[in-house]
């Protein structure tokens, strides 16, 4: 009997690092493929950089420390309030978009009836920009364009607002933290990705990016809107309801949909955003 107790041991303590190893496993796979599940860049796919723009859309384009060409598009609006200088929005896509999708859409088109110039950002790596993506590298390049919108000659520089949709929610805060918006509008958005690391049972410290939307939004003195959908399965709503208790000046809107396809009511979407536009002074 003495003999077994050894064997027994033995035995319970290869069964108990079982765990260990696979969770030792997980955690590498996920700091394999971290940057293709934050940054699916073969999702989108790439763009002809050579392509025509769509009518209307000049290209504003920066080289960046690492070589990488990175473009962003502005669209004046048809018509302008009496001071002459527009207000702008900066608009951020979410991971698996390009801004060559999105020129076009309702979301975006409204902004010039109402008299707001809209800059659409590119992250590296993402459709005509080279490169690779990052938290670091798309704040450095959102700074660079915010700069040159703010000096553009026919936008005023103090009617600047941010706009994030899912990933660019953290795209929008990781600029807010170098230069202040007038306005933010959140939408889909994430608190972290500390947070959601946390619930696949990964520590924040393995991430290569964190986007803490959480810790920015908190620090901030503006108006911000949140919108998200009620049956969001990719980032669940929790997040925005987070966000919002966390803001200085913020308020939640929702509606009954899920991530990808938000909004489901446009009219509503639409009336909600200019309905904050006119509240914060962003429009007339």
């Amino acid at each position: 009997m003495r003999k077994k107790k050894p064997a027994i041991r033995r035995r319970l303590i290869r069964l108990a690092c079982f765990p260990l190893i696979a969770y030792f496993l997980y955690g590498c796979a996920l700091m394999s493929f971290q940057d293709r599940l934050v940054f699916p860049r073969d999702v989108p796919g790439p763009r002809n950089a050579a392509a025509p723009l769509p009518a209307h859309w000049e290209q504003l384009t920066i080289t960046a420390e690492d070589g990488s060409v990175v473009p962003a598009w502005l669209h004046m609006p048809f018509r302008r309030s009496k001071g002459g200088a527009a207000p702008a929005v900066m608009f951020f896509h979410g991971n698996a978009e390009v801004i060559d999708d999105i020129a076009d859409t309702p979301e975006v088109e409204m902004y010039s009836t109402l008299g707001v110039a809209v800059m659409l950002v590119e992250y590296r790596g993402y459709g005509r920009a080279t490169g690779a993506p990052s938290e670091k590298a798309i704040a450095a390049d959102s700074v660079r364009f915010y700069d040159a919108l703010a000096g553009h000659s026919g936008i005023d520089p103090k009617r600047i607002i941010f706009y994030g949709r899912s990933l660019g929610g953290g795209a929008a805060c990781a600029l807010a933290r170098e230069r202040k918006p007038f306005a933010l509008i959140m939408q889909s958005c994430f608190l972290s990705l500390d947070a959601m690391a946390a619930k696949m049972w990964v520590p924040g410290f393995l991430l290569r990016n964190h986007f803490r939307n959480d810790e920015v939004v908190a620090s901030l003195d503006c108006p911000i809107l949140f919108m998200h959908g009620r049956n969001d399965t990719i980032v669940p709503c929790v997040n925005t309801e987070r966000l919002v208790r966390l803001a200085k000046h913020g308020r939640a809107v929702y509606q009954a949909c899920d991530h990808n396809d938000f909004p489901r009511d446009l009219e509503g979407y639409e009336r909600d955003v200019e309905g904050f536009l006119r509240e914060c002074g962003m429009v007339e």
